[in-house]
């Protein structure tokens, strides 16, 4: 209701609304692009709900769409044979597109926020991908789309600013791009750092526009910790038995290593890390997903 029903800022695409979707942080996060969407929405559909389902749904199915051909691209690097690689890249697309914790924000209307990032940061990986595999002019072309989609999923969610350092992991698994040319690489990723710290900022800023963050005091380093390894290992068990979902999983106040939940992920979690870095000379692939 906040967002869409009780606000009529984001109704339209004339300057006023313009200016409102740059500089607002409603709900604690700046997302100009995402609101210029919903803006379209409304000129479209008006307050028809339909229309704003229809737009999510042509979103999260454009996104499943890239990530075949981005898989497909990064099995094909991992040296996987012709038939593999079209079976895995279209398994991957339709996990991604059907797994109930993907389809959750395609439900929420005001979860646009995640499916149009989610699109975009696809799409900065398939250019990037691209521009791995091309030389000159063309190479150069395809790095200034990936940059340029990046800074529409940052402007659409925060989310993704850990970009450069995903790109940075595929440099090593499949791309195979570091090795002796590790200093290249990083520089290639300056445009990306910058974009990444100027999202960091924005939403730094939205979130304490609204007086959010939480204080160490209140919330220990300890503690979270424990609410940072809980949540890698509930992500995990929910990806493979995604059971008992909740629109809201409330934290405790005050999260504890001791506590059996929050130790039995943080141990879960730093075994799987070990077994995958002892493994990573056989299996490198294990490790970049992880």
């Amino acid at each position: 209701d906040v967002n869409l029903v009780a606000n009529a800022a984001y109704r339209g695409l004339g300057w006023r609304q313009l200016h409102w979707m740059l500089t607002t942080a409603t709900m604690g996060h700046w997302i100009p692009v995402t609101w210029a969407t919903l803006g379209l929405d409304y000129l479209l559909w008006g307050m028809n709900p339909a229309g704003y389902h229809l737009t999510n749904l042509g979103l999260h199915a454009a996104g499943a769409a890239v990530l075949f051909f981005v898989a497909r691209r990064l099995l094909a690097a991992g040296m996987a044979s012709g038939g593999d690689r079209l079976a895995g890249a279209a398994a991957a697309a339709l996990f991604f597109g059907l797994h109930p914790l993907r389809a959750e924000s395609v439900a929420w209307v005001t979860e646009r926020r995640d499916v149009l990032s989610g699109l975009f940061f696809l799409l900065t990986v398939l250019f990037y991908l691209k521009s791995a595999a091309a030389a000159g002019r063309p190479r150069r072309a395809w790095l200034a789309a990936s940059v340029g989609a990046y800074a529409l999923a940052l402007a659409s969610k925060s989310i993704v600013m850990t970009g450069p350092l995903v790109l940075l992991v595929l440099d090593a698994w499949p791309l195979r791009r570091l090795a002796g040319h590790w200093r290249a690489r990083v520089v290639e990723k300056i445009p990306y750092l910058v974009f990444a710290a100027a999202g960091a900022a924005m939403a730094f800023r939205a979130v304490h526009a609204r007086s959010e963050l939480v204080p160490l005091a209140q919330l220990p380093l300890a503690a979270r910790l424990a609410a940072t390894a809980y949540s890698l290992g509930f992500y995990l068990w929910k990806t493979v038995l995604p059971l008992d979902l909740s629109p809201l999983y409330p934290m405790p106040a005050r999260p504890s290593l001791l506590e059996p939940r929050f130790l039995l992920s943080t141990l879960a979690v730093l075994a799987i890390t070990a077994a995958l870095w002892a493994a990573r000379g056989r299996w490198p692939a294990g490790l970049a997903a992880w």
